[in-house]
């Protein structure tokens, strides 16, 4: 059977352990897991921007093609009126 004191040592040899767990898990959160994290985020930034100007870019295609399609309207109609016209006269 084990003494008090042969216990003491052994909860005392196992909360070592368990400090230096700790460090090497502190260690590791700071060095690996938030560099890895910052990494990520600024991806993520840079995918997001990217991606509002993709946004922006369709729209300035979709608004060009509106534009074009109007623009052919606008023409055609232009040139009913002048036949119309011409008739008239």
């Amino acid at each position: 059977m084990m003494t008090i004191d042969e216990k003491l040592d052994l909860i005392l040899g196992e909360i070592e352990i368990i400090k230096q767990d700790q460090t090497y898990i502190k260690s590791h959160l700071e060095n690996v897991t938030d560099k890895n994290m910052l990494l990520i985020a600024e991806s993520h930034c840079n995918l997001s921007g990217k991606l509002n100007q993709a946004k922006t870019t369709d729209k300035d295609f979709l608004y060009e093609m509106k534009v074009n399609t109007l623009t052919e309207k606008v023409l055609a109609l232009e040139k009913e009126i002048e036949q119309i016209k011409n008739k008239m006269l």
